[in-house]
């Protein structure tokens, strides 16, 4: 036996077991194995255990004759032909070599009887164990695998030697309990178990299970003093029967479990045990859910204050109180409420979580409970009595009462005037609203109060009311910028336009800094065609506040929609050079120009503004113009970044302020909270209410009116939420976001974790619904195409057409271009072989050569085939990135000849040389001399200063020169490099087609191995496009190839 085997049966003597049995043989549990058991309270053996009806009492017969009673029938139902020998003898060897050189080690023991019992020798086993417990008589192992060999009543025989040999073995006892049939005989082996080893906890709890309640109390009060397991089953037992169903109720038991907790907790300090209080709360949310309400709360009132500096309880304790109601344990989060209460009674932050515990999970009895409670300690909290008012809102009288008792102890809030005003109008009781409204600006007249009573008589239509309410408003405070915008919007509706320039024009000697004050009234002006006004008043404006750019803008668009173009010019300039960095400016700036001019002015712009999301815009929008759609994307993304980075920094200035202001964190939330909640299955309840529960938007709005609002610790529970949710490519992910300890870096790390995981859901989602889409796809597309040729019968000419062209190119031979010497190597048989030797024809060799005849198609001079319209633009854009990749493979192509393989045997110089030319050869279509005269240049400075880098010789200036002419010469169409290139991919296509695209890669034509990457990412496109096709349009070819490849075979 090698040392990792023995090593292996010195930690599991039952490996070989594991090892060896047969598949069909299922194995048993082990019943002796009590350790790998979970405690609990119940029955003392498990259900599953096998149950022996043999019963005898030990010590009548020897151990001797109960087995050789026992061989002859144990024989019979061995089958030598179950077991093939030859397999085993090699294990059987190394364990009596093992057996023989250690004869006191007891795994080799074990391993062999397992062996043999495998092998069908049970008595041979038997035989083997128990010469095994002779050798190791203090090995458990060794004898409770003789008893689990041996039937019943020779079991207990077994177990009753080891007894005597090992006295203080908890296995053996608790093995001899379970081998005995009649309870009161399992109790006798228990009590006799309980005087060799009274403090094991294993052997109290196996005899109280046996006992009724009111002797296992008994026997609770007087067994092992540390265990807490002991202690709680003791206090589930003083409740068993007169449990309450209510927290508030409370009886004479309850004092008794206290009492018992209390003893418990005296008991483990006087015994010297450390109070863990985590597993105390544990414990608690146990008892919860088992229904011991009475024996969860004296756990809780007991422990929770335990190992908690004064300072920090109220956090601590608040957040105990969600990690129970997240393991759905409400009466433990009852509880800790209750006690944080008592202890900080006046607190408002604290009686603001017990609200929304009681409005998510409690009764309405218990939430009006608790608020009358909160009002009274804390008659000042505006925010308690609105809680209140708010989601008694079904109950307007009620809501109403409650307002009323706010009125008096809060006589001159605003907040408890405006809610009252708010649930009026909300019930359409807008008398009552506007009566509310008035006591309120006798009692509290704010600004807002007035705008609120403003509003609303503009709403109802009462617009003489509401003139008069600004007009008294701006008595009182005449300072008030959004009042004059009112009073001035309410006249322009109205269409006094001499009273709305009034009204604008006071407000602005009032608020002369109120830059929207200045845009109204210009923008009044330019309404009534008075330009000259506008134009004179965004001048005064621009005085009175210099470096403004939104006036400035306003100035500049004025002049623009006038048609005066070139003085809104001028002005932009000015504008730029008063505020030369504002984006919003330089974005106006550069559509101002004319086409060719606005490229410059963008640079600009960019020199000045480069991460200015406006700036950004513009220019993409520049580019998209033009049609340069993938400079256009890049943009986008930068200026999406951009502005992340810009928020993101905002969210940290926020945070970071004294107060904080969570103003933006609680958006973040609210957003965290619908991803996770759209992420979710309809299975999932408890997650879901877990999630409500965390993530309460009213109780987090409220913590952050207050400033307690604890971002890291909500990011954490959320980062447990995701882990239950993601998918495993995500763990590595979220495990990095939990070493952060940066609130924003996490927030940001969440909400990027949390959009790769929408990503992997929908991607699931749409790989799942996918062929049976396509299926659909398929079957609509095909209908549709039969009804427009039903309608139309010579719908299907120009498909014709450009069947019979592929034909015809692949019954013609074509001669081989004088210029191009390796195209033999690299065209089909079929272009360059006389016609007579022509492979014959198949409708998918000329489906093929259409598809490629494709991607040279003159939109000019020919139609496009009818059933290939909907994948026109796919193809044309398929063509355009073949004509790409042409000119790429050919530099690649040109360089490697002149440079060698060392160079362009190291990928990071490859991937360099590509990204250059892709970028220098985006405009190749339209200027392709001066593309490729750039291309050449930087690709030889390129190949210098590697071979430079690698200590080679540099290129010769003979070869230097050679090797530009020659780039510069792929510039031409008839070039033999470009023309050789380009047949040896459109023969790979060709080859995706009809072998695919991975066994097509396997053996690619000569000078294509560098662009191996891109010729896949085309092929792919390439196939998956066409393959659609065919499973659409394929009936209609198969009848058109039906008439024209006998035709050909006929010429």
């Amino acid at each position: 036996m090698t040392d990792v085997e023995e090593n292996v049966l010195q930690k599991d003597p039952r490996a070989a077991e594991g090892r060896l049995r047969k598949p069909e043989t299922p194995a048993k549990e082990d019943p002796s194995r009590v350790e790998d058991r979970p405690p609990h309270f119940g029955p003392a053996r498990d259900a599953n255990d096998p149950v022996d009806a043999r019963h005898a009492p030990p010590g009548k017969r020897t151990v001797g004759d109960q087995m050789k009673k026992n061989q002859a029938a144990d024989d019979d139902d061995e089958d030598p032909n179950d077991t093939n020998y030859d397999e085993f003898n090699g294990y059987a060897g190394s364990l009596f070599s093992i057996r023989e050189t250690n004869p006191h080690h007891p795994p080799a023991w074990t391993a062999s009887a397992c062996l043999e019992e495998v092998t069908g020798k049970r008595q041979v086993a038997r035989n083997l164990i128990m010469k095994g417990t002779e050798m190791c008589p203090k090995s458990e192992d060794v004898w409770l695998e003789a008893a689990r060999l041996q039937p019943g009543d020779t079991a207990k025989a077994v177990v009753a030697q080891a007894v005597h040999h090992l006295p203080q073995s908890v296995r053996i006892y608790i093995r001899a309990a379970e081998l005995e049939t009649d309870v009161q005989a399992k109790k006798r082996v228990l009590q006799k178990a309980l005087e060799h080893v009274p403090n094991s906890v294993c052997l109290w709890k196996a005899a109280v299970e046996l006992e009724e309640p009111e002797v296992a109390r008994i026997m609770l009060s007087q067994c092992c003093p540390t265990s807490v397991e002991l202690w709680l089953a003791l206090a589930r037992l003083e409740t068993y029967e007169n449990a309450p169903a209510k927290l508030e109720e409370a009886n004479g038991n309850m004092q008794m479990v206290e009492k018992i907790i209390d003893r418990a907790i005296t008991s483990l300090r006087a015994n010297g045990v450390e109070i863990n209080r985590e597993q105390w709360i544990q414990d608690a949310e146990e008892c919860d859910k088992a229904g011991s309400v009475a024996t969860c709360q004296a756990v809780m009132r007991a422990v929770i204050g335990i190992g908690i500096e004064e300072e920090d309880r109220k956090h601590t304790w608040m957040e105990d109180a969600d990690s129970c109601v997240a393991h759905s344990a409400l009466e433990c989060a009852r509880a800790i409420y209750a006690y944080a209460l008592q202890v900080f009674p006046s607190k408002k932050s604290v009686w603001l979580q017990p609200a929304y515990f009681e409005k998510n999970h409690g009764t309405r009895e218990s939430l009006e409970a608790l608020l009358q409670r909160a009002v009274a300690h804390c008659p000042k909290a505006e925010v308690l009595w609105l809680m209140g008012a708010k989601w008694l809102a079904g109950d307007v009288p009620a809501a109403r009462s409650i307002l009323a008792l706010a009125f008096q102890a809060n006589p001159n809030s605003e907040e408890i005037w405006l809610a009252a005003v708010k649930l009026e109008s909300e019930n359409n009781e807008y008398e009552r609203a506007r009566r509310l409204l008035a006591k309120a600006r006798s009692s509290a007249p704010t600004a807002r109060v007035f705008m609120k009573a403003v509003k609303l008589e503009w709403v109802l239509g009462n617009i003489a009311a509401a003139q008069e309410l600004c007009e008294e408003a701006l008595k009182h405070y005449e300072d008030s910028p959004k009042l004059w915008m009112m009073k001035g919007q309410v006249e322009e509706q109205e269409e006094l336009i001499k009273k709305a320039r009034e009204a604008y024009s006071q407000g602005l000697k009032k608020c002369p800094h109120s830059t929207r004050l200045w845009l109204l009234l210009s923008r009044l002006e330019e309404k009534v065609r008075q330009l000259t006004r506008a134009r004179a008043i965004l001048e005064k404006s621009r005085l009175r506040n210099p470096k403004n750019p939104g006036l400035w803008l306003e100035s500049v668009r004025l002049e623009y929609q006038a048609g005066l173009k070139n003085i809104a010019n001028m002005l932009m300039a000015k504008a730029l050079q008063e505020c030369p960095h504002p984006g919003i400016l330089w974005s106006e700036a550069i559509f101002l120009e004319a086409r060719p001019q606005r490229k410059t002015k963008s640079m600009d712009a960019l020199e000045k503004c480069e991460h200015d999301p406006h700036v950004l815009l513009a220019v993409a929008k520049l580019f998209w113009s033009e049609r340069k759609i993938t400079k256009a994307r890049d943009l986008e993304n930068k200026v999406k970044e951009t502005m992340r980075n810009a928020f993101w920094d905002h969210v940290k200035e926020q945070l970071s302020a004294s107060p904080p202001n969570f103003t933006c964190a609680l958006e973040l939330l609210k957003e965290i909270k619908l991803i996770l909640l759209s992420l979710l299955l309809p299975r999932q309840i408890r997650l879901k209410s877990e999630i409500e529960e965390t993530l309460n938007m009213d109780l987090r709005k409220q913590e952050a009116e207050h400033g307690t609002l604890d971002v890291p610790h909500l990011s954490k529970c959320i980062l447990n939420t995701m882990a239950l949710l993601c998918a495993p490519v995500r763990d590595e992910a979220i495990q990095n976001l939990e070493n952060l300890t940066d609130s924003v870096q996490l927030l940001r790390g969440i909400f990027q974790v949390l959009s790769l995981m929408e990503m992997d859901m929908m991607n699931y989602t749409i790989q799942t619904l996918c062929p049976h889409l396509q299926e659909h796809a398929i079957q609509y597309e095909r209908a549709k195409f039969q009804k427009l040729l039903n309608k139309q019968p010579s719908f299907l000419d120009h498909t014709i057409k450009w069947l019979t062209q592929a034909v015809a190119d692949l019954t013609t031979p074509s001669p081989t271009s004088p210029d191009t010497p390796d195209s033999s190597n690299v065209a089909s048989p079929a272009q360059n072989e006389p016609a007579s030797n022509l492979a014959p024809l198949s409708p998918p060799m000329v489906l093929s050569q259409g598809f490629l005849n494709l991607l040279l198609w003159d939109p000019e001079s020919e139609e496009f085939p009818e059933t290939l319209l909907t994948d026109r633009t796919q193809l044309q854009e398929l063509e355009s990135q073949l004509q790409q990749l042409t000119i790429l493979a050919s530099v690649l192509l040109v360089a490697s000849s002149f440079s060698g393989n060392i160079l362009f045997g190291s990928p990071h110089f490859v991937d360099k040389l590509k990204r250059v030319t892709k970028a220098l050869t985006e405009e190749f279509n339209s200027r392709p001399e001066e593309a490729m005269l750039t291309v050449s240049e930087q690709v030889s400075q390129e190949i210098h200063q590697s071979l430079k880098n690698m200590g080679l010789d540099a290129l010769s200036s003979d070869n230097t020169a050679s090797l530009i002419r020659q780039l510069q010469n792929i510039a031409k169409k008839d070039n033999c490099v470009r023309s050789v290139i380009d047949q040896r991919i459109r023969l790979f296509l060709k080859c995706c087609l009809v072998l695919g695209v991975q066994r097509s890669l396997l053996d690619l034509p000569g000078g294509l191995s560098l662009t191996e990457a891109e010729l896949a990412v085309l092929g792919q496109k390439f196939v998956s496009l066409i393959h659609y096709n065919q499973q659409v349009f394929g009936p209609y070819y198969m009848e058109i190839l039906e008439n024209l490849i006998p035709q050909a075979k006929a010429l």
